[in-house]
C-alpha cells in the first residue's frame, strides 16, 4: 500500500506555511494594505493638483507604498493583535489566539476600502461630467447676437465679473505650460463674448503668472467677484485639466471639475475643454448660454504660440530692448506661420515701434511702409482682425491723418470691444484734440476691462496729472511700479517735467544712471541733463549730444569734428547738429539743415516726420536770416498744429502759443505767454540761460527782464531742491512719497489755458 500523501513531510510543509499565513491574517492584512493604497492614489490624483503639489507626488506615494508592503507583511507575521494589545505571535498560546475574530474585522475593512476605491474610480471616470456632459459652445459669426459685438457690456448692477488666471503647469514638460496658457487665453476669449459677464483682460490676469497670490488679492486688483483657476498635468499621452471657480467674497469653491483627454491635436483638445468649462460655468455665474466663436490660436504650433505670447509681453515692456526682441520674434513667427493674421498685425505695430521716431533706428519711411505691408497682409488673411484695424489707426495717426485714424479705432472697437489698445489709441486722439474729459472716460472704461494694463495706467496717470488731479496720478504711478518698473520710472520723470519739477526729474534720472540706464535710451537720458543745465554730465558726453556740450564750452573745432564724425543719420544726431550750430552762432547752417528736412516733406505739416518743436526753430531761423517769405508756410503749419493742441494734454502748449505770436510779430501776446510760463514755475531755456531760444529782437525788450529774473529764480530754487534731495539719500520711492505728501489734500481740475 502506498504511503498517505498528507503524511509526507516534504509536501506537508508548504501546505502548513500557507495555512499559517491565513491563520495569522497575513493575507488579509496585505489585501487591506493594497486596498488602502488604491484609495490613497485615487485621492492624491485629485488632491495633488488642487494643492499645487509637484506631479511626481503621486508616483512617490506609490513607491513608498510598495516599499512598505514587505514590512507590513512581516509585521503581521510576527505580531498579533490581542485584547491586551500587540504581542509577538510566538508568545501567545494557540488556544488563546483570537486571529479568527481579527480576520472577520479585516474582512469588513477590506470590503469597505474596496467599495471606497471603486467609488472614487467611478466618480473619476464616469462622474457628473460624463453622465451629463455639457454641450460644447457653438460657434457663431463675429458680431452675431451674443458675439464679439456685445462683449463690452458695461459693469453695472446685476452683471457678474470673473478673472481667468493662467493654468498652473504641474508637469516638468514645458509643453504643458503652452497648453495651460493657451487654455486660459481660449477661456478668456470665450467668456469675454458672454454679454452678462465682465471679464478681466489677459494683460491683467497674466500679471499673476508665476506668482502665488491669494484669491482676495486677485479679486481686489482686478475688481472681480469670481476667479477661475486651474492646473494642467500630463501623463503619457493624456492631459488632465482641473478647473475651479472660486468666490472672491469668502473663498468658497462654487464649481470644480476635472477633464482627462488624449493629447492628439493640442489645440483641438484646448478648444474642447474650454467649451465644456464655459458651458459648465455659465449657470454658476448667473449667465445664459451664448453662441460664441473660438479663437484662431490653433493656426500655429504650440511652441510658436508660446513665442508669440512672450514677444507680446516684451512689447508691453515699452523699452528699446523689449521692442527689438518682440519685432524679431514677430518676424520669425510670420515666416514660420505665414497665415497667422494676428501676428502680422503685431508685426505692423513693432515696425512702428522700431522707427527712429519711436524706440528704434529704422528710417520713418521704411518703418511705415513695412507696417502698411504687414497690415494689408493681416487684413487679407482676416478682414475682421481687430488688431490689424487698430494698427491701421495707429499708422494713420502717426501720419497726422487723425479723422481717418479715429474711424479705424472705432471700427476696431466694433470688432472687439475688449481691445484695450484701441481704447488707448482713441484716447490719445481725443486728448490731443482738446477732449481730455472724454479721453479720461475712455481710459477708465479700458481700465475696467484691463485694470493692470501698463499703457492704460500710463496714459491715465498722464492725463490726471495734467488736469491737476496729481494725487490720483501718482497713486496710478505706484500701481504701475508694481507691474512695469521701467515704464513707471519713465512716466514719473514725464510727470515731474510736466509739473516743472526739474529737481525731482533729475533726481530720478540720477537713479536711472546708477542702474546703468538700462530702461532708457542713452540719448534720452542725455537730453534730460543737457536740457536742464547739466551739459557736462557724463551721460551727455557719451551721447549723440556731446557736440552741443563741446559747443557750450567754447570748443568749436572739437564740436564740429564730432558733428562730422557722427553725421545726422539718426534723429538725435540731427537734433544735436542743429543745436550745435545754433549754440555756435551758425544760424544759416542750422536753418539749412531744418529747411532741407522741411522741403523733403510730402505734406507740409508738423508731426512724426517733422517734430513740432522744430517748427518754431525753423521759423525763427528763417526770419532772423532774411528769408521771411519762406517762413510763411511753416507759420501756417504751426497755426494748424497749435489749433489742434489740447491745453491739458500738451505740456508745452503755452510755449507753442508764445512762439506762434512771436512768428506773427505779436510781441505783446508773446510776452504774456512767457509771463504765464514763468509764473507757473518755468525755468526757461538752459542752453542759452534765457527765457527762450532764438528770441531775436525780443531779447532786448525791457518787458522781458522781469520774466528772465523770475525764470532764473525758478531754476535756482529747483537746483537747491536737487541738492537737498541728493544730500538726503532718499531712494526714489521715498522721494516720491515725500512729493505726494506735500501736494494739497484736495486738488480741483486745472482750468484750461486760454
Amino acid at each position: 500500500m502506498l504511503p498517505c500523501a498528507v503524511n509526507d513531510p516534504e509536501r506537508l510543509a508548504p501546505l502548513s506555511f500557507i495555512a499559517e499565513l491565513k491563520r495569522r491574517n497575513v493575507v488579509r492584512v496585505g489585501t487591506a494594505y493594497l486596498a488602502l493604497g488604491w484609495v490613497v492614489v485615487q485621492v492624491s490624483q485629485t488632491a495633488v493638483p488642487l494643492l499645487k503639489l509637484p506631479e511626481w507626488t503621486t508616483s512617490l506615494l506609490i513607491w513608498i507604498g510598495a516599499a512598505g508592503l514587505p514590512f507590513v507583511l512581516a509585521f503581521s507575521w510576527v505580531y498579533e493583535l490581542t485584547p491586551s494589545g500587540l504581542r509577538r505571535e510566538a508568545e501567545i498560546d494557540r488556544d488563546a489566539s483570537i486571529t479568527h475574530h481579527t480576520a472577520r474585522r479585516l474582512d469588513y475593512v477590506i470590503i469597505g476600502l474596496l467599495a471606497l476605491a471603486i467609488g472614487l474610480f467611478a466618480l473619476d471616470r464616469f462622474g457628473r461630467r460624463e453622465s451629463a456632459p455639457p454641450a460644447p459652445v457653438a460657434a457663431a459669426p463675429a458680431g452675431a447676437p451674443g458675439g464679439a459685438a456685445n462683449a463690452a457690456a458695461e459693469s453695472r448692477p446685476g452683471h457678474k465679473s470673473i478673472a481667468v488666471l493662467p493654468f498652473v503647469n504641474m508637469s516638468d514638460d514645458k509643453e504643458n505650460e503652452f497648453f495651460g496658457d493657451g487654455l486660459a487665453e481660449e477661456l478668456l476669449n470665450l467668456l469675454a463674448k458672454v454679454p452678462e459677464l465682465r471679464v478681466a483682460a489677459r494683460t491683467s490676469s497674466f500679471h499673476f503668472k508665476g506668482k502665488d497670490p491669494t484669491i482676495a488679492q486677485v479679486a481686489s486688483a482686478l475688481q472681480v467677484e469670481t476667479v477661475l483657476e486651474g492646473s494642467v498635468r500630463r501623463s503619457g499621452d493624456t492631459i488632465r485639466v482641473v478647473a475651479q471657480l472660486i468666490s472672491a467674497a469668502d473663498g468658497t469653491h462654487l464649481w470644480s471639475e476635472k477633464y482627462d483627454r488624449p493629447l492628439t491635436d493640442i489645440f483641438a483638445v484646448q478648444d474642447d475643454i474650454a467649451g465644456h468649462i464655459v458651458a459648465a460655468l455659465l449657470p454658476h455665474l448667473g449667465a445664459e448660454e451664448a453662441r460664441i466663436a473660438s479663437s484662431d490660436s490653433g493656426q500655429v504650433p504650440p511652441a510658436l504660440f508660446e513665442r508669440f505670447l512672450r514677444a507680446r509681453h516684451r512689447y508691453y515692456d515699452k523699452t528699446p530692448a523689449g521692442f527689438a526682441f518682440a519685432h524679431q520674434e514677430f518676424l520669425a513667427i510670420t515666416e514660420a506661420a505665414p497665415n497667422y493674421a494676428i501676428v502680422w498685425a503685431w508685426l505692423a505695430r513693432s515696425w512702428m515701434a522700431n522707427c527712429k521716431c519711436s524706440y528704434g533706428d529704422l528710417p520713418e519711411d521704411v518703418a511705415y511702409s513695412k507696417a502698411q505691408e504687414a497690415i494689408d497682409t493681416a487684413l487679407r488673411l482676416n478682414p475682421r482682425e481687430a488688431m490689424a484695424v487698430l494698427a491701421q489707426g495707429v499708422l494713420l495717426r502717426r501720419k497726422g491723418r487723425n479723422a481717418e485714424a479715429l474711424v479705424e479705432f472705432d471700427r476696431a472697437l466694433s470688432l472687439d470691444p475688449m481691445l484695450v489698445d484701441a481704447h488707448i489709441g482713441r484716447e490719445r486722439l481725443l486728448s490731443s484734440t482738446g477732449r481730455a474729459d472724454d479721453a479720461i472716460r475712455g481710459l477708465e472704461k479700458a481700465r475696467s476691462i484691463d485694470p493692470l494694463h501698463p499703457e492704460v495706467l500710463y496714459e491715465l496717470a498722464h492725463l490726471l496729472n495734467l488736469q491737476g488731479r496729481k494725487r490720483e496720478a501718482f497713486a496710478t504711478v505706484d500701481q504701475l511700479y508694481e507691474i512695469n518698473p521701467a515704464n513707471a520710472r519713465e512716466l514719473e520723470m514725464h510727470l515731474y517735467s510736466d509739473n516743472d519739477e526739474i529737481a525731482r526729474m533729475l533726481y530720478l534720472a540720477d537713479s536711472a544712471v546708477r542702474d546703468g540706464g538700462k530702461d532708457f535710451r542713452a540719448d534720452d537720458l542725455a537730453w534730460t541733463y543737457l536740457n536742464f543745465g547739466y551739459p557736462d554730465h557724463p551721460a551727455v558726453l557719451a551721447s549723440s549730444y556731446a557736440p552741443v556740450s563741446l559747443a557750450l564750452a567754447g570748443r568749436r573745432e572739437e564740436a564740429l569734428r564730432r558733428v562730422r564724425e557722427q553725421g545726422s543719420k539718426s534723429d538725435t544726431a540731427f537734433d544735436a547738429e542743429v543745436l550745435t550750430r545754433i549754440v555756435l552762432g551758425d544760424l544759416a547752417a542750422a536753418r539749412d539743415l531744418l529747411w532741407q528736412k522741411w522741403s523733403a516733406l510730402e505734406k507740409k505739416e508738423f508731426g512724426s516726420a517733422f517734430w513740432p518743436g522744430y517748427g518754431p526753430m525753423l521759423i525763427a531761423l528763417l526770419q532772423q536770416t532774411g528769408r521771411t517769405a519762406d517762413a510763411e508756410a511753416p507759420i501756417q503749419a504751426l497755426e494748424k498744429a497749435v489749433a489742434a493742441m489740447s491745453p491739458l494734454h500738451q505740456a508745452g502748449y503755452r510755449w507753442f502759443r508764445a512762439r506762434l505770436h512771436l512768428a506773427r510779430g505779436d510781441e505783446d501776446s508773446a510776452i504774456a505767454e512767457y509771463q504765464a510760463i514763468a509764473a507757473a514755475g518755468g525755468t526757461g531755456d538752459r542752453l542759452t540761460k534765457s527765457v527762450d531760444l532764438l528770441l531775436g529782437d525780443l531779447a532786448a525788450d525791457p518787458r522781458l527782464q522781469p520774466i528772465a529774473r523770475q525764470v532764473e529764480a525758478n531754476y535756482a530754487r529747483q537746483m537747491a531742491e536737487l541738492e537737498r534731495l541728493r544730500a538726503s539719500g532718499m531712494d526714489p520711492a521715498a522721494a516720491r512719497r515725500e512729493y505726494v505728501a506735500r501736494l494739497p489734500a484736495e486738488v480741483t481740475k486745472a482750468a484750461a489755458a486760454p
